[in-house]
């Protein structure tokens, strides 16, 4: 057997005796994976090349489905990852100079490099007590600076964020307000989370592979034809930000997004079961997890306080087989999706605790396999 093709193999064995804590992560239905592999991995969407009459069908069942399950006028699917779908904005609707509303990367912030794009960065206002963006302040900011465009959503990100006051405010002087939800896609499916659109964002943009448990991708919505067509231009011409938008990936999107439509809400509520409970029981067991006051968290995300080595920590996990990053977030969406309930965060807390604590986490390798083993089936899915 080749080499890569073993690593495939113990790759996939690792993962089913291990517990994928990743925020920014997911797990495929067999059946989307089954999209995934098909022979349209090797073909082509444009209608210059024959024999794209089935895919273009299967494109616009995908589409449809999105329209439907988001309640939007418009879906595009083409962008093949979230950082494309924020780049398309960007590009759409600002130009060199022009002010960008976003949050500092240090607030949780998605790590856009604002300046490399000759544009100017206008970071929002975080409030470190609400866990969000400071909805008096950033009114005050936007008036001053009023910068075209304001990105809202946010790569950490626990609570909801002052959509319909910032929209407001920024339509009061003409700007866009786009909400990256590549986190909460999933919880905005499955009704769960803020309705950014109904709030007043202008696009709902992100990825599809965190909450949304679908295949790495973009996805950009909206309610507006005018928009939707500077988007769309943006993707095609003179930019060319995508070529090829990877048919096989729109299919397994496709897939995913009936299976939300069959099973979102209830994948979507027990997600923030699970992290509220989760969180609870570390705080129990003398593990430091932030806004606890407020519920902890009103998604997949728990934030973990005083990470001090967050690399050292990630490290320290993974010795037993439990992943998460290296900035101090656990998310909850993946053992979600393996079928595990809010009774079961009460035996991942005692692993984390016990591997935090124990001078040689790999010895717990053999617990942490005996647990996730139980839970390899995908559950909400069509399989």
């Amino acid at each position: 057997m080749d080499k890569i093709l073993e690593l495939i193999k113990q790759h996939t064995d690792m993962r089913k005796k291990a517990l994928n804590l990743v925020a920014s992560e997911n797990i495929l239905s067999e059946t989307a994976l089954n999209a995934l592999r098909s022979d349209l991995n090797g073909r082509y969407a444009a209608e210059l090349y024959g024999g794209t009459k089935i895919i273009k069908e299967i494109i616009d069942i995908t589409v449809n489905r999105l329209k439907e399950l988001f309640k939007v006028d418009y879906a595009n699917v083409k962008p093949v990852s979230g950082t494309i779908s924020v780049i398309a904005t960007l590009l759409a609707f600002t130009k060199p100079g022009d002010k960008v509303g976003i949050l500092n990367f240090r607030d949780g912030g998605f790590p856009l490099n604002i300046k490399g794009y000759n544009r100017v960065p206008v970071y929002l206002p975080y409030n470190n007590e609400t866990y969000t963006i400071d909805a008096g302040k950033a009114v005050d900011l936007l008036n001053e600076e009023k910068p075209q465009l304001v990105f809202l959503g946010a790569s950490r990100i626990q609570f909801p964020h002052p959509v319909k006051q910032v929209a407001e405010t920024v339509h009061d002087y003409g700007g866009i307000v786009a909400y990256d939800g590549s986190h909460v896609m999933g919880l905005i499916a499955g009704r769960k989370f803020q309705d950014p659109l109904s709030e007043g964002a202008d696009l709902l943009i992100g990825s599809t592979h965190k909450t949304f448990p679908g295949p790495q991708g973009g996805l950009i919505l909206t309610n507006d034809e005018n928009i939707n067509k500077k988007i769309e231009d943006v993707l095609s011409r003179p930019y060319m930000l995508v070529d090829n938008p990877h048919v096989a990936r729109i299919a397994a999107l496709g897939v995913t997004a009936l299976e939300m439509l069959k099973f979102g809400e209830s994948y979507a509520e027990n997600i923030v079961k699970n992290s509220k409970k989760l969180a609870e029981e570390l705080a129990k067991r003398g593990i430091k997890v932030k806004a606890a006051r407020l519920g902890y968290t009103e998604t997949h995300q728990i934030l973990l306080d005083d990470v001090l080595d967050g690399m050292a920590l990630k490290e320290k996990l993974e010795r037993a087989n439990i992943f998460i990053d290296a900035i101090g977030r656990i998310g909850t969406q993946e053992i979600t999706r393996r079928g595990m309930l809010e009774q079961d965060m009460v035996k991942i807390a005692e692993l984390i605790s016990h591997a935090i604590n124990d001078g040689k986490p790999e010895n717990l390798k053999g617990a942490v396999a005996k647990f996730a083993s139980k839970f390899n089936k995908v559950h909400y899915s069509l399989d």
